[in-house]
């Protein structure tokens, strides 16, 4: 059964100034070494970027609105086939043990300056 769903949506030139005002900084803050490892091997690494903090975002939401997460608690995982899953630490993890969270699914798509991300969790209550 679908216990949660999250949809968000970024600019991602609002990331692109992120990353040239704070640079590593605000890379390491929110975004693990695997996600940084594929966004900086990208040409358009802000778009990258974004799509992943749209996931961040878009996880918090679909766990019902938790307490707040660490950036850090979500990570967008990326297959060699290309496919994308979340992994949850920490508080997310957490909370999704508590709500009964079994699997999750994340679509990402980025085009014309946005970055979306929507987010599914599903499990037993």
């Amino acid at each position: 059964m679908i216990l949660g769903f999250g949809t968000d949506i970024v600019a991602t030139e609002r990331i692109r100034h992120l990353l040239g005002k704070y640079g590593e900084r605000f890379t390491r803050k929110v975004f693990t070494e695997s996600e940084r490892a594929y966004c900086e091997s990208k040409a358009d690494r802000g778009s990258h970027y974004a799509a992943r903090f749209a996931a961040k975002e878009a996880t918090r939401k679909a766990l019902r609105g938790s307490p707040p997460l660490s950036w850090q608690d979500v990570e967008v995982a990326r297959a060699e086939d290309g496919q994308v899953s979340l992994k949850l630490f920490g508080k997310a993890a957490e909370v999704a043990t508590q709500l009964g969270v079994q699997t999750t699914f994340v679509s990402l798509s980025h085009e014309k300056g946005m970055a979306v991300a929507s987010v599914i969790v599903e499990g037993e209550r």
